[in-house]
């Protein structure tokens, strides 16, 4: 199949109507195949891509890393039925395929939706003549984080309506309930505004103060670097502007539940890797690998070989996605996953995302 007109158009007229003149991290060849994939196996992503009006370096980059991803990926075992998940809306299967590419790209060949023991595994590879069996998740998207979610947006419509004309922060425990959540809400509603910090034992601490614009910046200092979800939320009222700011720190009984929600499908007697998707979620790698290391422990979690934590991010200066892909092996793993395995998924690894 051929490229659509509108598209086969010389390399740097593409890079200068498509790219608006900056240099691309894709070569003309890596083009070619994106959108000749993209034409035959996902046509309306390139409708959308000429007539949204959206030119650029980031929507083509994406546009070609679709393509190319695709490309790399669709003669695997399982491909469609995958695809057609991504095709349907379902963002973890356009996960799924972006861990398949990875493994693809250190020179394996993985299946998708392996099933094994009655259960359905993401996929699965052979390495060294054993076969590996691999989950993926992303915790935005686990029920432990979702549920998170949910507490902080009812916590914050409440929050609303007690703290007209005001700018509040809050930073809870990270185990808090509901009842907590309603002592806290209470002491809001009571204290004076003023820049002090609130505390109240094993809830949350709290800063109330005058609304002086819709912007909240965090005052409150924590202790330690586990990942924390946040919302921020304003309603504009003229001179009463009403702004909140929650956190919520991720702890390791919620990261506890992300692991549970996959260990099920694993055999305790295969080599198995756990593919942590940390791009959509706060802290992304820095503050997620020492609360995922902190669940190889000699009693728990002893199924997973090694975690894989990846995100991928546009970086301001750079013409390429920039993608992070770090490695934690579990020392108490009843199957350990190979160092030359290992060291070749983090040989993907972009580095240090670059300071603009």
């Amino acid at each position: 199949m051929t490229i659509r007109s509108s598209l086969a158009i010389p390399w740097r007229e593409f890079v200068s109507h498509w790219c608006l003149d900056w240099e691309p991290g894709f070569t003309e060849a890596d083009l070619g195949v994106a959108l000749e994939t993209l034409e035959r196996l996902l046509p309306e992503h390139l409708d959308h891509f000429e007539t949204s009006g959206v030119r650029g370096l980031w929507p083509t980059m994406n546009t070609v890393h679709l393509g190319l991803l695709l490309s790399r990926t669709e003669k695997l075992s399982g491909f469609h039925g995958v695809f057609s998940r991504m095709q349907a809306g379902d963002e973890s299967a356009l996960t799924e395929l972006e861990c398949a590419d990875a493994l693809v790209r250190v020179e394996l060949e993985p299946a998708l939706a392996v099933p094994l023991n009655g259960k359905l595994l993401d996929a699965a590879f052979v390495y060294a003549g054993r076969m590996h069996y691999v989950e993926i998740v992303a915790p935005n998207r686990s029920d432990a984080i979702q549920e998170a979610e949910t507490m902080l947006s009812q916590f914050g419509a409440l929050l609303f309506e007690r703290i007209r004309g005001m700018t509040v922060e809050v930073l809870f425990e990270p185990d808090i309930g509901k009842e907590q959540a309603g002592a806290l809400l209470a002491a809001i509603s009571e204290a004076p505004a003023g820049p002090q910090i609130h505390l109240l034992p094993g809830v949350g601490r709290f800063r109330k103060d005058a609304a002086l614009n819709a912007h909240v910046a965090s005052a409150i200092p924590r202790e330690g670097e586990s990942p924390l979800l946040a919302i921020v939320s304003t309603a504009f009222g003229g001179q009463a502007d009403t702004t909140y700011l929650l956190q919520l720190p991720i702890d390791d009984q919620r990261a506890q539940r992300i692991f549970d929600a996959e260990l099920h499908h694993f055999s305790r007697d295969e080599a198995n890797l756990l593919f942590i998707d940390v791009s959509q979620v706060v802290g992304r790698l820095a503050s997620w690998m020492p609360l995922i290391e902190r669940r190889f422990q000699p009693a728990i979690n002893t199924r997973i070989g090694a975690a894989v934590l990846f995100d991928h991010a546009t970086v301001v200066g750079q013409n390429r996605i920039w993608e992070r892909w770090k490695v934690l092996q579990n020392p108490h793993a009843r199957v350990p996953v190979a160092n030359e395995l290992v060291d070749a998924i983090r040989a993907l690894d972009f580095g240090p995302i670059p300071v603009a």
